[in-house]
């Protein structure tokens, strides 16, 4: 019994190695592109209305940074939906909390909703909101 544990020891210690390296990003697929989407946390993505208008990603982060995109490969940060890390509302709401997380975008009518979280990690608090807009491009009036 004692010398298949120590087996399972060298096992157990090369799977969580390999595990570490994936979660972190470290191997990818031959020819699989690398771009600032890499590490992105909870992103959801829109197509943009019209032939040439694109994609666009929002992900987990201070002020929830958003990507651009024509051919899903080559993004480029297009922006925050907030020039604060949360919203002001959210920050007297949950006091602590220092970024948005785990964001939603549809298309309702002619308006995006995008939802959004905040909260402090190890309590039972949180807030989610709702950001509505006519336009995805930041260029667009």
């Amino acid at each position: 019994m004692r010398s298949s544990n120590r087996r399972f020891l060298p096992i157990t210690c090369i799977a969580a190695a390999v595990l570490s390296v994936l979660a972190a990003g470290g191997l990818r697929a031959e020819g699989e592109p690398e771009g600032v989407l890499a590490g992105a946390a909870d992103p959801t993505i829109i197509v943009a209305p019209g032939d040439d208008k694109g994609y666009y990603v929002f992900a987990t982060g201070r002020g929830l940074p958003f990507y651009h995109s024509t051919d899903l490969v080559n993004w480029r940060r297009a922006g925050r939906v907030f020039e604060r890390a949360v919203p002001e509302w959210a920050a007297e709401k949950v006091p602590g909390t220092g970024g948005i997380w785990a964001p939603h975008i549809e298309r309702i009518g002619e308006h995006y909703h995008l939802y959004y979280s905040c909260s402090t990690f190890g309590k039972q608090r949180s807030v989610i909101g709702l950001a509505v807009n006519r336009a995805l491009d930041p260029q667009d009036p």
